[in-house]
């Protein structure tokens, strides 16, 4: 049974297929903000056990660019649906 683009279950899966990506940049995006927080915590309990504030910013770097590549995620996909959406409205004013 061959589908076409008119059909409304092509429609339905690609965004089913969009909410998954939104949804998996917005976990990376948390992972991220989990990482670097516990850079920070790590950081508090050293300072508070040693007095001293020991170099940890490579957590804090690794945490922010894990949330920079979980935005990269849904600015790129949410850029291929509004590009989708506008080919789709182009096609139905035909």
């Amino acid at each position: 049974m061959p589908t076409s683009e008119s059909d409304p279950r092509v429609f339905f899966a690609s965004e089913r297929t969009l909410l998954a990506w939104l949804r998996t940049g917005l976990t990376i995006i948390a992972l991220g903000f989990v990482v670097s927080r516990f850079g920070l915590f790590v950081q508090l309990l050293a300072t508070q056990s040693q007095g001293t504030s020991p170099a940890m910013h490579s957590r804090l770097a690794a945490g922010l660019g894990i949330e920079t590549r979980g935005r990269l995620v849904n600015l790129d996909y949410t850029r291929i649906d509004l590009i989708r959406e506008r080919k789709s409205f182009l096609q139905i004013s035909r």
